[in-house]
């Protein structure tokens, strides 16, 4: 349902968690506004971790807002993904983990140097290594990621099963997948 409330909102993970009563129970919430239709307000993500901070204890920001992604690492305790590898140096600074991103499914070896570096303190080192992920995340943003990534890994794999996708998303060519492949090697560094 679109334009729910707060408090509707509230209600509908509060209903969940005391429907399913259990302690081992852990809710990563995901906020993905622009293909659920509905996200996850920073304001429910903060009521819900006050009120159940054993079991809402993390969340996934794929909103693509800084904002939005930088007012969450503000709640205590919540861990907090973004949903891109492009903010990953300022969200750690800030306390994240590291990213949830699926352009991992790609370039994951790159994005955890970035992550370990970070880890280890040396942000200059980060910030230089986050470069060939970012080059990587810019080609991908000019097409339709999911049939787009699935037809890479066709390529490179040479397993054409890859490349399905479920309606009612569709496959990309094989011409456009040989297209998107040169253009990821040669401005990207994905060999």
């Amino acid at each position: 349902y679109k334009n729910p409330t707060d408090e509707g909102l509230f209600a509908y993970y509060a209903t969940l968690i005391d429907k399913v009563a259990s302690d081992r129970l852990r809710i990563y919430l995901y906020h993905i506004p622009q293909v659920a239709g509905v996200g996850v307000p920073v304001d429910v993500a903060a009521r819900l971790r006050r009120e159940f901070p054993q079991t809402v204890v993390g969340i996934k920001d794929s909103s693509g807002d800084w904002d939005n992604t930088s007012r969450l690492l503000e709640i205590d305790g919540l861990v907090v993904y973004p949903g891109s590898e492009l903010p990953v140096i300022e969200a750690m600074e800030k306390g994240a983990p590291g990213c949830i991103t699926a352009t991992a499914n790609l370039n994951a070896g790159p994005i955890a140097e970035v992550i370990k570096l970070m880890g280890d303190a040396d942000r200059q080192a980060a910030q230089t290594r986050l470069e060939q992920p970012k080059a990587v995340r810019q080609i991908l943003k000019q097409y339709i990621t999911i049939p787009a990534q699935k037809r890479w890994l066709a390529i490179t794999t040479g397993e054409e099963r890859w490349a399905n996708v479920r309606p009612p998303l569709m496959p990309m060519s094989q011409e456009d997948g040989r297209k998107l492949a040169d253009r990821l090697r040669e401005e990207g560094g994905l060999g």
